[in-house]
């Protein structure tokens, strides 16, 4: 391990490790005030920008009512995005998308009902730096943060 929560940071190049520590700093901020603050910091504004334009289009896309153009026309964001955002959406192991409009909609996904999701083994996805997964059926029971269960 790389750091102690309260003390001193060492240098780091293991990447799951740095990935890991991201996935705690962003679960620190109490309200979307402060998580603009901490992305502010973290992020270009075009990042945040990119960020946002693919959360925008995952909504829409769950929607189901526009087409690829037609989100396209009305946002500005490429047809590639919309594309790879509808397959992370549909097809990809992770489900995050999924999730966080689940959480946000009210839906069992984010209500502390046992909901099916995919268990997640490590492995590496080329040039992403972080650690991904590999799917296997579970059942998962929200608590408020997620966490599967085997």
């Amino acid at each position: 391990m790389s750091e102690n929560i309260v003390g001193q940071v060492a240098p780091s190049r293991d990447q799951a490790e740095l990935a890991r520590q991201l996935c705690e700093v962003l679960l620190t901020p109490h309200s979307p005030e402060e998580m603009a603050r901490l992305l502010a910091d973290l992020c270009t504004p075009a990042e945040v920008r990119t960020l946002a334009e693919r959360w925008h289009v995952a909504r829409l896309l769950e929607q189901g009512n526009l087409s690829y153009r037609e989100i396209h026309d009305a946002t500005g964001v490429s047809t590639t995005t919309i594309v790879r955002v509808a397959r992370f959406l549909k097809q990809e192991p992770h489900q995050a998308y999924r999730l966080a409009i689940g959480r946000l909609s009210g839906s069992p996904i984010g209500s502390g009902q046992p909901v099916l999701l995919r268990k997640q083994e490590p492995r590496r996805e080329r040039g992403a730096g972080l650690l991904l997964s590999q799917e296997h059926d579970v059942v998962h029971h929200d608590a408020g943060r997620s966490t599967n269960d085997a």
